[in-house]
C-alpha cells in the first residue's frame, strides 16, 4: 500500500511540471517579446535607412513570439482545467469555477460575452477602426490592403506598431500592450458574467447581483486600460466638441491607473461570487451536469 501511494505521488509530481512548463514558457515568451524591441531600439538612437528592412522583420518576429507566448498560456490553462475531477459537487471555489465553465451551456455563454466584449474592447480602444466617412487611400496615402509598421517611438509595450489597411473602411491599429490586454481582459470579464448568471440561476439573486455590478465596474473600467483617450471620445461623443476632446486629453495619462483597478476587480469578484455561492450550499455546491444542454431560463 506503501508502494502504491508513493508511485501516485510521483506520478503527480512528474506531471505537474509538464502542465507548467508550456504556460511558463509560454509567459517568458511574452515578457520578452514586450521587452525586446524597446531594448534593442534603445541602442540606436537614429536608424539608418538600409536598417529599416531588418527591424521590420524583427518587429513582425517580436510579435509573433507574443502570440505563440499566449497560445502557450492558453494551453495551460486548458490543460489545468482538464486536470480537474469531475463530480456532482464543488467543494472549492477553483473546482466551482472549473466545472461551470466546462458545462455546455454556461460554455456558451462564457464564449459569447468574451467574444462580445472583445469585439467592443477593439472598437472602443481603436483597435478595429471602422471608418465609413473616410476612404483611408486618400486620407493616409494608404496601399489597400497593406501594413504599415511604426518602429519609433514610444514606451515599453507600445511599440511596435503596425497599421492594417484591409479595405478602405476597416482596419487595425495592433500594440502589442493593447493586445496583450485584450488577451486578458475579454476572458475576465467573460469569467465574471458567467459566474454571475449562474448565480442568480441557483436563486442567489442577491449575491449574483451584488458581485455581478461589482464585476461591471471591473468591465467598464476594463475599456480604458488600453488608451483612454480612445475610450473617453469614444463614450463621450455625444457631447463633441471641445468638451470631448478636453475630457479625452486629461485621461490619457490614467492608463496605469485604469489597468491598476480594472484587473484586480476582475480578478477578485469571481472569487467573491464563488465564495458566496459555496458559503450558501455550506460548502459544498451542487454542480450542473456537463451535458446540459437546458436553455437559460431554466434551473440548472
Amino acid at each position: 500500500m506503501r508502494i502504491f501511494k508513493k508511485t501516485i505521488a510521483l506520478k503527480k509530481r512528474a506531471h505537474l511540471p509538464r502542465n507548467a512548463l508550456i504556460p511558463s514558457l509560454g509567459t517568458a515568451a511574452i515578457i520578452i517579446s514586450i521587452l525586446f524591441f524597446p531594448v534593442l531600439l534603445s541602442g540606436f538612437p537614429v536608424i539608418r535607412t538600409e536598417l529599416i528592412p531588418a527591424f521590420e522583420q524583427l518587429a513582425y518576429a517580436s510579435f509573433l513570439l507574443m502570440l505563440v507566448g499566449l497560445m502557450g498560456v492558453s494551453y495551460g490553462i486548458v490543460q489545468f482545467v482538464k486536470d480537474i475531477p469531475a463530480g456532482h459537487e464543488a467543494g472549492s471555489i477553483i473546482e466551482m469555477i472549473v466545472h461551470v465553465l466546462t458545462t455546455s451551456t454556461y460554455a456558451r455563454v462564457f464564449a459569447v460575452i468574451t467574444v462580445g466584449y472583445a469585439l467592443f474592447y477593439s472598437v472602443v480602444s481603436s483597435t478595429l477602426a471602422f471608418r465609413p466617412s473616410e476612404i483611408f487611400s486618400e486620407q493616409y496615402g494608404a496601399a489597400i490592403p497593406s501594413i504599415v509598421t511604426a518602429l519609433c517611438c514610444g514606451p515599453i509595450g507600445q511599440i511596435p506598431r503596425f497599421t492594417i489597411y484591409l479595405t478602405e473602411q476597416i482596419g487595425f491599429l495592433i500594440i502589442p500592450i493593447n493586445i496583450l490586454l485584450l488577451s486578458l481582459v475579454s476572458p475576465l470579464v467573460g469569467l465574471n458574467g458567467t459566474l454571475a448568471l449562474f448565480s442568480y440561476r441557483q436563486s442567489l439573486r442577491k449575491s449574483g447581483s451584488r458581485w455581478g455590478g461589482v464585476g461591471g465596474f471591473g468591465a467598464f473600467m476594463g475599456l480604458f486600460t488600453a488608451c483612454p483617450s480612445c475610450a473617453a471620445l469614444f463614450f463621450a461623443s455625444g457631447i463633441g466638441g471641445a468638451a470631448a476632446l478636453s475630457l479625452a486629453a486629461s485621461l490619457a495619462s490614467f492608463q496605469t491607473l485604469f489597468v491598476g483597478i480594472s484587473i484586480p476587480v476582475l480578478v477578485l469578484t469571481p472569487y467573491l461570487i464563488s465564495r458566496s455561492i459555496l458559503k450558501a450550499y455550506g460548502g459544498a455546491c451542487p454542480l450542473p451536469e456537463k451535458s446540459n444542454s437546458s436553455d437559460l431560463t431554466g434551473t440548472p
